[in-house]
């Protein structure tokens, strides 16, 4: 694990995952958790393919996962008036951690497209 500042996560969580993979990265999370870790999940490949333009991307997405877990930097958090939290977390909880992504990504639209109906 490598600790960085916590004045650099944003910097270092955009020079991993580069903000045009943003989207894909958040959408299909846990297909690149599969191919990150190794399980094979039934059409994860494919998913991804589909949603990138390239099957490079592919890889470039699932080294960015593996590269903001080995990155994690000391986080404190108020809890109530009387109790705060200290704790080292990874670049990549961070990213996922609720609607984060969306201050991070400030400059990318997370919006999904309606289908539409025939």
């Amino acid at each position: 694990m490598k600790t960085i500042n916590k004045s650099e996560v944003r910097k270092t969580i955009r020079a991993i995952l580069p903000p045009k993979f943003a989207k894909v990265f958040i959408m299909h999370r846990t297909a690149i958790m599969s191919l990150a870790c190794g399980l094979g999940m039934v059409g994860a490949n494919e998913r991804l393919t589909a949603a990138l333009s390239n099957k490079g991307d592919v890889n470039l997405l699932v080294e960015s996962y593996k590269a903001l877990e080995q990155h994690e930097f000391e986080k404190t958090e108020i809890v109530d008036a009387f109790k705060t939290v200290s704790g080292k977390v990874t670049l990549l909880n961070h990213l996922t951690d609720g609607a984060r992504h969306f201050t991070l990504y400030n400059d990318v639209s997370f919006i999904q497209p309606r289908p539409t109906e025939n």
